[in-house]
């Protein structure tokens, strides 16, 4: 299985990967949760917006040889810092993402993220500049 390019823009990703054995792939994840957080100027110094994005993300598997069914999921938290652009459109109760596109805008020194979803005829887009993302946190939950 080939790596999504969009990890190597992410930083503690090993969290992820230590509950998978490898990197899953955004295509098919879900988004649970946006938590858009202002930033500060009061504390002594600038601390920039940030965006919370919790995701699950699917482990499937065959029973019998023919039904394909999601056991489990990794909940998975990515913090976006520094974010000084977002926009969003279409947040609705399908947000199951066909993409994550990261790109390095090297004249700004930016990373340029785009989630969208292609699920329903809302579709789900979230756009957004940032200065880094990390994982905070991955942990495992069966599907009861």
């Amino acid at each position: 299985m080939s790596i999504d390019p969009a990890w190597r823009y992410i930083e503690n990703r090993e969290l992820v990967a230590s509950n998978f054995n490898e990197l899953p792939s955004f295509h098919d994840a879900f988004i649970r949760c946006l938590l858009f957080e202002s930033g500060d100027c009061n504390a002594g110094g600038k601390i920039p917006p940030r965006l919370l994005v919790d995701i699950d993300f699917p482990i499937f598997k065959t029973e019998n040889g023919s039904t394909f069914y999601a056991s489990h999921y990794i909940k998975v938290r990515i913090k976006f810092d520094g974010v000084v652009l977002a926009r969003l459109s279409d947040f609705t109760y399908d947000n199951c993402l066909y993409l994550m596109e990261i790109i390095n805008d090297e004249e700004s020194d930016l990373l340029i993220v785009k989630m969208d979803s292609s699920s329903n005829n809302e579709s789900f887009e979230c756009e957004l500049s940032c200065t880094n993302i990390n994982v905070e946190s991955s942990a495992i939950e069966n599907n009861t």
